[in-house]
């Protein structure tokens, strides 16, 4: 059982999104990904993302 499901804030342990392949990359352009460990709340991956969803350059 996840941290975030034992606390009962209601949450299940699915990502939003499923992840996809990565698009290729334009010249002279560079990619990173980023995983942060104990993301198990949908909440807290929507509340990221729409966070990231508005910087020029980023695809979440």
């Amino acid at each position: 059982m996840s941290e975030c499901a034992s606390k009962g804030c209601g949450c299940t342990t699915e990502p939003i999104i499923q992840p996809t392949a990565p698009a290729p990359l334009a010249t002279g352009s560079a990619q990173a990904v980023y995983r942060i460990e104990n993301m198990d709340c949908p909440t807290e991956e929507a509340l990221i993302r729409s966070k990231l969803a508005g910087l020029a350059g980023w695809r979440v």
